[in-house]
């Protein structure tokens, strides 16, 4: 007997043709939701779902009970924004442990400014190797909630400001 296999382009098994990533991060590519028989990536995985760490096309051959298709999706690197971390408590109460208010992240530190509940500004700085040890007038402020204003440069230049609070605990 002969057989012949369709080809049927009306099944659309992955959603987009394209898809971003940053550049150090991963991403899943999911197919839709359809009763396969059978399963088979570039990457030679046989899941309904892969996981994507590179640039570059995935593509993927089905089957199902009446059909052989072929799908492809060209995953891209971006540059993703940076972004920054503060904790919202620290403790510098000269323990060794937590004593100093310190930003992480990736953003290039443009200034951060400190204010108290009245709106007056107790800490300024404009470096970005920024570590407030909880004092104003060379006296450690009280335990209380605090203002900050961060201005920082993302990963891709752009400028950004982050507003939050942060406690101060003896």
């Amino acid at each position: 007997k002969n057989k012949v296999t369709v080809i049927d382009d009306s099944i659309q098994i992955l959603t987009q043709t394209s898809i971003l990533k940053c550049f150090d991060k991963k991403t899943i590519i999911k197919l839709n939701e359809y009763p396969y028989k059978t399963i088979l990536w570039n990457t030679g995985e046989t899941t309904k779902q892969i996981t994507a760490s590179n640039a570059g096309l995935y593509y993927c051959d089905v089957t199902t009970k009446c059909s052989a298709i072929t799908d492809s999706i060209n995953v891209i690197d971006e540059v993703c924004a940076c972004n920054i971390y503060i904790p919202n408590s620290f403790t510098p109460n000269g323990d060794g442990i937590n004593d100093y208010l310190k930003i992480y992240g990736d953003g290039e530190l443009l200034n951060v400014s400190i204010y108290n509940k009245f709106g007056q500004e107790i800490f300024y700085a404009e470096n970005n190797n920024f570590n407030w040890n909880g004092t104003f007038n060379n006296d450690l402020v009280k335990e209380d909630v605090y203002v900050y204003k961060i201005v920082y440069r993302d990963c891709n230049q752009k400028h950004r400001v982050k507003n939050g609070l942060i406690n101060i605990l003896y």
